[in-house]
């Protein structure tokens, strides 16, 4: 005779480590080097698989408890329902959490540039950027660039042989790939200056000589 507390126990087990190394499947198969990307392609997988489930549920619900009729009829247009969730859902959702459709731009050094970036500018560009956003006339758009209000300038994240670096573009047409910690310091400077009179130009409007 079958143990009813033996059975749920082992299914209960098997189903918490399937779902632990699911869990774990997707933090390896999501793992991007720009933050905005990796989050957004996680709650897009979390939310076209909870969808997912939550169909898958309700059917097996109503054959357990409803009428096992109308349940066969529904089985596979529910099947259809949650691979369309999969496939056609989770890249829109990717684009709705913010991530980027375009790839990151590949950098290859050119005569007399190092091999790859310095690795003070590896270890401090992140902070330089969340200090860029900080700054009023900053801006952090849903692909993750930091744009200038005043200028128009754009911080992005790009590639500089294979390694994510930041790249700065002027005007939409010049663009600077950092990989030098100099760089980013003397532009995270520039703009500092021009926060610090940004804020002190309305006591100035407001008692004019």
């Amino acid at each position: 005779m079958v143990d009813i507390t033996e059975t749920t126990a082992l299914v209960s087990g098997s189903l918490t480590v399937l779902f632990v190394m699911l869990v774990l499947l997707v933090r390896i198969a999501t793992q991007d080097d720009i933050v905005v990307n990796q989050r957004a392609k996680r709650l897009a997988i979390a939310t076209s698989s909870a969808v997912t489930f939550a169909i898958a549920g309700a059917v097996i619900a109503s054959f357990l408890w409803g009428d096992r009729i109308f349940a066969s009829f529904v089985t596979m247009p529910a099947v259809m329902s949650g691979l369309a969730v999969l496939l056609l859902w989770t890249p829109i959702l990717y684009r709705f959490y913010g991530g980027t459709a375009r790839p990151a731009k590949q950098t290859q050094p050119q005569d007399g540039l190092p091999e790859h970036i310095d690795p003070e500018t590896r270890d401090q560009q992140a902070e330089i950027r969340n200090a860029l956003i900080a700054l009023p006339h900053f801006r952090e758009t849903c692909e993750g660039d930091v744009i200038s209000l005043i200028t128009g300038e754009r911080v992005f994240w790009s590639r500089y042989n294979g390694e994510p670096c930041l790249a700065i573009e002027w005007s939409g047409t010049n663009e600077v790939i950092c990989i030098r910690i100099e760089t980013l310091k003397r532009y995270l400077d520039i703009q500092e200056r021009i926060s610090s009179h940004l804020i002190h130009e309305p006591s100035n409007i407001n008692n004019p000589l």
